[in-house]
């Protein structure tokens, strides 16, 4: 309990708020994989070219966040961003679960690295990220090496750098010009607010940060001479900051049946519970201070692992433990079976209540469509 009680008066020593922009590094999450709606993702998500060649946007309203997304200017003339689809249904646990569709479905991203040089600097992925809300969130990066126990796939190892954008540049879709020529002159002249490092991902990692809004950031992904350069989803979690008015409807086609953390105790009879309570919920609240990064992963795993150690104690330190196990992503067997029963629970309403969609995968059920089938392949 001194311990846990040390990190509460470190905790309550930061005191300088975080400035904007601001961009640090929150850790990373290589448990949750394909199993992420409701737990990386509450406010804003990016499925990348999950309905190439779009993307397929999980939110209610896109006015508070938005990606969008060029390749750098170390590139052929007229190349773009590639929208591929790998594998249109597919029950491996990497894949990001699509809850539009009902299942898992690969799709990313990509800087077209594979036609270039392995030598070449460039072209790299970017994107800008559009924060229009005043507070403090968590960016997700969910980077998955589906093929990268083979051949050249096996050669991807990145750097990721954020950098601040003009405030008055919200990029326009249609001019792919812009996006380079500002992007270029931006990176040549600003140093990095954060960098970091995307490898040896086959297992698939959610990549975490943290920004403060409002504000646009420059999200470089240098493709640091690897076969090409990918990207799966783009998240963003509200920290701190008032709720937007969209929050209380829940995620978009998966908010039929509620997916929650379990919730903590109000209150503990032991010492050691009561402790970790304060120390969780200090930690809340300093996301919006400097140096918090630094600590926050290190003693919200220190409560999880206190309150684990009195878990067969008291009833009320095991339930303590299974919230805390939670919110750390941290899953086991009973968690997985209880969050694909949901996500299926809210499809199968989404399905039963929606005839577009009900007819489109009715049209679809016996292969391609009449229409279809004399345009050229």
């Amino acid at each position: 309990i001194e311990e846990l009680k040390a990190m509460q008066a470190k905790l309550e020593s930061l005191n300088e708020p975080l400035p904007t922009p601001y961009a640090g590094y929150l850790g990373e999450d290589w448990k949750t994989q394909g199993d992420w709606t409701g737990r990386i993702y509450r406010d804003f998500a990016m499925m990348c070219a999950a309905v190439s060649p779009f993307d397929r946007l999980i939110v209610i309203s896109d006015r508070f966040y938005g990606a969008y997304p060029f390749i750098g200017p170390n590139q052929e003339k007229y190349d773009d961003v590639r929208y591929w689809v790998h594998w249109v249904k597919t029950d491996n646990p990497k894949s990001l679960w699509d809850p539009v569709n009902g299942y898992r479905r690969q799709a990313e991203w990509d800087d077209h690295g594979e036609a270039y040089p392995l030598t070449q600097d460039g072209p790299d992925l970017w994107y800008v990220l559009d924060i229009n809300r005043t507070g403090v969130f968590r960016i997700g990066m969910y980077f998955y090496n589906k093929d990268g126990h083979a051949g050249m796939n096996r050669l991807r190892d990145y750097e990721i750098e954020f950098y601040p954008s003009p405030k008055d540049w919200i990029p326009d879709v249609s001019q792919r010009k812009d996006f380079v020529e500002i992007g270029e002159s931006l990176v040549r002249k600003e140093s990095p607010l954060l960098k970091s490092r995307v490898s040896d991902f086959w297992g698939g990692v959610h990549k975490q940060f943290i920004v403060t809004g409002p504000m646009p950031y420059l999200v470089k992904i240098r493709r640091n001479n690897s076969y090409n350069t990918i990207l799966s989803s783009v998240t963003v979690d509200r920290l701190i900051g008032v709720p937007t008015y969209v929050e209380e409807y829940g995620i978009p086609f998966s908010n039929f049946v509620k997916y929650e953390p379990p919730p903590l105790p109000s209150e503990c009879s032991s010492g050691v519970g009561s402790q970790i309570l304060l120390l969780w919920e200090e930690l809340d609240k300093k996301y919006a201070f400097r140096k918090n990064v630094n600590v926050q992963r290190q003693y919200r795993v220190a409560a999880y692992q206190a309150a684990s150690a009195f878990s067969s104690k008291e009833a009320v330190m095991n339930q303590l433990a299974y919230s805390l196990k939670w919110r750390l992503n941290q899953w086991d067997d009973a968690q997985r079976q209880e969050w694909m029963t949901i996500m299926k629970q809210n499809w199968q309403i989404f399905y039963d209540t929606n005839p577009t969609l009900r007819k489109t995968i009715e049209s679809h059920k016996y292969g391609v469509p009449e229409i279809f089938k004399d345009w050229p392949h």
